[in-house]
């Protein structure tokens, strides 16, 4: 049920900010929690349609164990870690670290691309093992 309701947001989106009219808009999109409650394939077709069909810049927000099948999308990563503080800041007890990566989608693609094929060619041999016993 999330992908229509993107879809919808897109569209309100696009006719808010009329992009069809004039040259100079805003076409950037910020969501936090990105697509927590859509599989990953469903993911990516909204991530396509936000970014190639609408041209908007996407930024989304998710823990970094969940970003793995994204980096090939990924031009750019930030990362936050809140750490303690050695001294307080005021009423601050933490300080928050930002580091962030440019992403060399390419390599990333190609690396993508080995990793799926390993995990075909283990797949084939179990296969052919359990046929073979």
């Amino acid at each position: 049920m999330e992908t229509p309701a993107y879809i919808i947001r897109s569209a309100a989106i696009t006719s808010a900010f009329r992009f069809a009219e004039g040259t100079n808009h805003l076409r950037m999109v910020l969501v936090d929690e990105a697509f927590s409650k859509m599989d990953e394939a469903r993911s990516r077709e909204v991530i396509a349609y936000l970014t190639e069909s609408l041209g908007l810049q996407l930024m989304f927000i998710m823990p970094t164990s969940k970003c793995g099948p994204f980096m090939d999308l990924i031009s750019n990563e930030f990362v936050f870690a809140k750490c303690p503080s050695e001294r307080p800041r005021g009423q601050l007890n933490s300080r928050v670290l930002v580091d962030r990566k440019t992403c060399n989608q390419e390599r990333i693609k190609a690396l993508w691309a080995n990793h799926r094929r390993t995990v075909y060619q283990q797949a084939e041999l179990d296969f052919m093992e359990e046929v073979l016993n």
